[in-house]
């Protein structure tokens, strides 16, 4: 196959994918359902002025203008096979959309997440805190405390394990001596 024919015929595909998606998505609203059990779903449903239709279902759901956004879809394809539709956000059983912009009371903002996120801030807690508290002589004295009794712990351990490796070839000794002895 020559390479114009192969990219004709990737051009008639993509054609044919952009128009089977336009066709999908024609007169169609992306729902997203807020289920039960904490997960969401989504569905595209057909609608038409004031409400959108669940056939599956037996469900319509009203379509109030001002929580209705837009979103391409398909998500996850290239930009230039999607179709812009229109979404709204339902909680599973209720017939009106939810308010996209007040679910719940917002008790701390992005910039703030992002400022305890740098690594300086956790900087200056540290100085703040030592700032406060001055270290104390007893403080100060603690971890030469710990490194002495740990080299004065490995001396004795040390001294131990010679004590037993000369025990050791003192039993061999003696029981080369038994065994000649014999």
């Amino acid at each position: 196959m020559s390479g114009t024919g192969l990219l004709l015929m990737v051009v008639a595909v993509l054609l044919m994918v952009f128009f089977w998606n336009y066709a999908r998505c024609a007169n169609k609203t992306l729902c997203l359902f807020l289920e039960p059990d904490m997960s969401v779903t989504q569905a595209l449903l057909p609608h038409d002025e004031d409400f959108v239709y669940d056939h599956k279902n037996g469900n319509a759901y009203l379509i109030f203008e001002k929580r209705i956004r837009f979103v391409r879809f398909p998500s996850g394809w290239p930009i230039f096979l999607q179709q812009v539709v229109p979404i709204a956000l339902y909680k599973r059983g209720d017939g009106e959309p939810l308010e996209w912009n007040e679910l719940g009371k917002r008790t701390v903002s992005s910039k703030e997440v992002g400022a305890a996120m740098e690594p300086q801030w956790l900087k200056n807690i540290i100085k703040g805190a030592s700032e406060v508290h001055a270290e104390s002589r007893m403080g100060r004295l603690m971890p030469i405390m710990t490194l002495i009794c740990v080299v004065v712990i490995l001396i004795f351990l040390f001294y131990l394990l010679s004590k037993i490796g000369g025990m050791q070839s003192a039993i061999n000794a003696l029981k080369e001596a038994v065994k000649l002895g014999q």
